[in-house]
């Protein structure tokens, strides 16, 4: 059977690197074409301007690149804004969304955490003083227990990613109140009802009012899991899953 196109994008903070065993796994039933930010991963440069719309047209672009016959989008957390953002042609045959960030009212964060984030944040961006805390001893202790990665992974992040791209980034996301529209399209809304960083409640209530054809699927996945190993997702994603989708992909087109 014809592997399916599904193009891939990363969220924050991640890169091709750390999701190397979620791109292997769906290797198994597509064809993947992962998306590295600018910025994010040490062979793409960051932008000079880092702005939301920046990221977009450098998606856009990379996908026109492809030259695809069709293919599916799919986004994970904050590359789901920037897909959905997009104007797909009619080659796009639906978008999948995993652990959506829909505006920074989707995030699971109270009024006092995210005010101090953004505080600290807009404090570094505006003061342009990225490299003081990017890769310090100070974030390597906190950025663990804020977004729950292990030690090697933000290893890794400090190592790939460039600290004036993930403090501007971050402030996109914090200060993100723009009125989300979603596209004519059958979605998936792939999310953990009980995500530590996005809010499922918000994020299923936002798509059942504006998505036309929608399916729905629950999976226990931490936001940022420790384990990022191809078995892990076989687990957590199991084939019966995507099998769904590709049915429901497959209805949607009829």
């Amino acid at each position: 059977m014809k592997k399916e196109n599904l193009v891939l994008l990363q969220p924050f903070p991640s890169n091709s690197i750390l999701l190397s065993g979620f791109i292997d796994y769906l290797s198994d039933y597509y064809n993947v074409y992962f998306i590295d930010l600018p910025g994010f991963i040490k062979g793409v440069p960051p932008l000079e301007k880092i702005t939301f719309k920046g990221f977009c047209d450098y998606v856009d672009s990379k996908i026109k690149e492809l030259n695809l016959d069709g293919y599916l989008a799919e986004g994970i957390s904050f590359g789901f804004a920037i897909m959905n953002h997009l104007n797909h042609d009619e080659r796009c045959r639906g978008i999948i969304a995993l652990e959506p960030f829909i505006g920074s009212r989707s995030l699971h964060y109270g009024p006092i955490k995210k005010w101090l984030l953004t505080s600290v944040i807009e404090t570094v961006c505006s003061l342009k003083i990225y490299s003081l805390f990017w890769g310090s001893p100070l974030l390597a202790k906190y950025l663990p227990k804020l977004m729950h990665y292990p030690s090697n992974t933000v290893r890794v992040l400090f190592d790939q990613i460039d600290g004036r791209t993930f403090f501007e980034t971050a402030k996109i996301i914090l200060k993100d109140d723009r009125v989300y529209r979603f596209q004519d399209l059958p979605y998936v809304l792939i999310a953990n009802k009980h995500d530590r960083m996005v809010d499922f409640d918000y994020i299923y209530a936002t798509l059942s009012q504006n998505v036309t054809r929608l399916l729905v699927l629950n999976i226990e996945i931490d936001h940022y899991p420790s384990d990022t190993s191809k078995a892990y997702f076989q687990k957590i994603v199991p084939e019966e899953m995507i099998q769904k989708i590709t049915a429901f992909f497959g209805e949607s087109s009829v």
